[in-house]
């Protein structure tokens, strides 16, 4: 990775005098601890507590077994043949009557549409 502006971002650091032996020590470390990095052992602790998070809000969004639904009371549950039959029942005195008769005041009107005499 390189940086754009390494003289803006470094120009408030100020320079110092080294000793040049204090320099070849630095050299030395800098090159001995020097090593290709592998990214199998870094953890990236972000990815992992992400990844944490995502699989507890599965576990509770999605259940996995659901509990059986309630079976339903007998006495609930009614034959609609049978209830049928118990209205008809019912019904059947009040059928032997006879429809109620026509009114005194629509007995005496005509109907007041023309019919044709032939003639």
């Amino acid at each position: 990775m390189r940086m754009k502006y390494a003289a803006i971002n470094f120009a408030d650091i100020p320079k110092l005098a080294l000793p040049a032996d204090m320099l070849e020590v630095a050299k030395h470390i800098l090159q001995s601890r020097a090593a290709d990095f592998d990214h199998a052992f870094l953890e990236d602790r972000y990815r992992t507590a992400l990844a944490w998070m995502l699989r507890e809000k599965q576990a509770t969004q999605f259940p996995k077994a659901t509990a059986p639904p309630m079976p339903v009371p007998a006495e609930n549950v009614i034959n609609l043949m049978d209830a049928l039959k118990r209205s008809l029942a019912e019904e059947k005195p009040s059928a032997g009557r006879r429809p109620p008769a026509p009114s005194k005041s629509s007995r005496g009107k005509r109907s007041t549409a023309r019919t044709r005499r032939s003639g």
